[in-house]
């Protein structure tokens, strides 16, 4: 066990309290409509590289279009070498939970580092990581971002985080990992997230990425935008359809795009530990 300032993940999460306007699409398109006016007389450059990051090429504009009217976009997958070199960052960089202030520790060790349940591991300096910066900063990937977004990306975010098995009756995991349960992204403004699997997730007991088809921006009832963005299960029945629930299976490196304002969750892992990458564009 080890103690440590998590401020790898701190630096991640935006607590401004205005930002949580960003839940209704009027205050996403107004801070969208001001990025855009000032970026007409700021000559922002992003330093964009070349690296062959993705294993077939993307049709950006489809893969818009999809996001756009779907919600998420599959087909964004990863060159195997990338693969290997972000687990091993995940495997040697310590953890830490928002559960456990102040103590970190290595993925291997979630069950031994403290006696309550360790849900999930999110590994901290990222930005140390060079795959990491080679996808999020790739020239595909940021014309994906300033496709979506119509202005450049002024924030660039990474996220990795490990979730770890529990017993299928556990009755905390809803309670103490809130992402298990359906909810939609509040991040102040308009953004776009890039998920990529780094273990493999085959099975509905592996850990699947699950969300709900057409749930996004303007298709999310009104009613859910004035209350807690965690929903429960009866508004999701009430709301949507079950055949709108889609879960995302694949092997490490599959990759997929997604709008976070949808409403989504993880499955909890029950037979080996889930590894996840996300890059967040606002």
């Amino acid at each position: 066990m080890f103690t440590c300032n998590p401020t790898d993940f701190n630096s991640r999460i935006n607590i401004n309290k205005l930002e949580k306007l960003g839940r209704f699409g009027w205050y996403r398109n107004l801070v969208g409509y001001y990025k855009k006016q000032t970026q007409r007389n700021d000559m922002l450059d992003l330093e964009a590289n070349d690296i062959n990051v993705f294993a077939s090429s993307v049709d950006i504009p489809k893969a818009i279009s999809t996001v756009n009217s779907q919600a998420v976009w599959c087909g964004l997958n990863l060159q195997p070498h990338l693969i290997s070199s972000i687990l091993l960052h995940a495997k040697s960089t310590l953890c830490v939970d928002p559960k456990l202030d102040g103590i970190a520790f290595y993925s291997h060790q979630y069950e031994t580092v403290s006696k309550k349940q360790i849900y999930r591991g999110l590994v901290t300096n990222t930005h140390k990581c060079d795959s990491i910066s080679a996808i999020a900063y790739n020239r595909i990937s940021l014309r994906l971002a300033t496709k979506f977004l119509g202005y450049k990306p002024t924030k660039i975010t990474s996220h990795l985080t490990w979730s770890f098995p529990t017993s299928p009756t556990d009755s905390n995991v809803n309670r103490d990992y809130a992402p298990t349960n359906w909810h939609y992204d509040v991040v102040g403004c308009e953004s776009l997230t890039l998920n990529f699997y780094i273990t493999d997730v085959r099975g509905n007991n592996s850990g699947p990425h699950e969300y709900i088809e057409k749930s996004h921006g303007n298709y999310t009832p009104q009613t859910l935008l004035f209350s807690n963005n965690i929903i429960t299960a009866d508004k999701i029945e009430k709301y949507f359809s079950s055949s709108n629930k889609i879960m995302l299976f694949g092997n490490a490196g599959f990759g997929f795009i997604e709008n976070p304002t949808c409403i989504h969750r993880v499955k909890p892992p029950t037979t080996s530990s889930r590894l996840i990458l996300q890059i967040r564009y606002s």
